[in-house]
């Protein structure tokens, strides 16, 4: 057996547990460009949810502190966009978003119908990871702000959801709006979208929440 193929064996017996201490995994793949390919592969293809779970935590710790280094996983990230496990898609947002800053070229762009398609997913909590992540992205492309907003507000707007679940979106929304500095003063859609949510019935401490963003 070739050490690569060591290396696998003895990664997966280590991920296979529900509980695992990834520091020095993180460590290992901070240094070492090969293990580092191998949780990547194991993230992007691997079935057993541990594996793929503490993969995806190794990674992200990896892409928040070197977006240059890790920038050769972004086709891979960009693919779990489209993966059929709800997990998947969400990571694949996460990671993509920390990437942000390497992407010099704004590969990005062609990216973001598919980031965006994430607000439509048929997970409640897809939906609302896209609207928490969304605050990097606009943080490290601020020219895409405007249409971030638009897709967020052309989503709530379709409002399919039920109550909870709308008011629960609607609250992720206003928090990334809070987190952004994102002002209706200067975004005459954000503004009337507000307006109209405060015309409607929810709870208390969300209206106060949505109405001091119009003072």
């Amino acid at each position: 057996m070739n050490n690569q193929a060591w290396k696998e064996k003895d990664y997966l017996e280590l991920v296979r547990e529900t509980q695992v201490d990834i520091a020095p995994l993180v460590d290992r793949a901070r240094l070492d460009w090969a293990f580092r390919d191998l949780v990547v592969q194991q993230l992007v293809s691997h079935q057993h949810i541990n594996v793929y779970f503490h993969s995806y935590r190794i990674m992200q710790q990896l892409t928040a502190a070197d977006s240059v280094g890790c920038f050769r996983y972004w086709d891979d990230f960009v693919g779990l966009l489209q993966h059929a496990n709800s997990y998947h898609r969400n990571y694949g947002m996460d990671l993509l978003a920390d990437l942000l800053p390497a992407d010099l070229h704004k590969r990005f762009d062609a990216v973001f119908p598919d980031y965006y398609k994430q607000l439509q997913d048929e997970k409640i909590s897809t939906r609302k990871y896209c609207i928490r992540y969304s605050e990097r992205i606009i943080r490290h492309r601020p020219d895409l702000t405007n249409r971030i907003v638009g897709e967020m507000i052309a989503s709530l707007r379709m409002n399919e959801n039920n109550e909870s679940h709308q008011n629960f979106l609607l609250a992720a929304f206003g928090e990334l709006l809070v987190q952004s500095g994102l002002s209706p003063v200067t975004n005459p859609e954000l503004h009337d979208f507000l307006q109209e949510v405060l015309d409607t019935k929810i709870p208390p401490k969300l209206r106060r929440e949505l109405a001091r963003l119009l003072v």
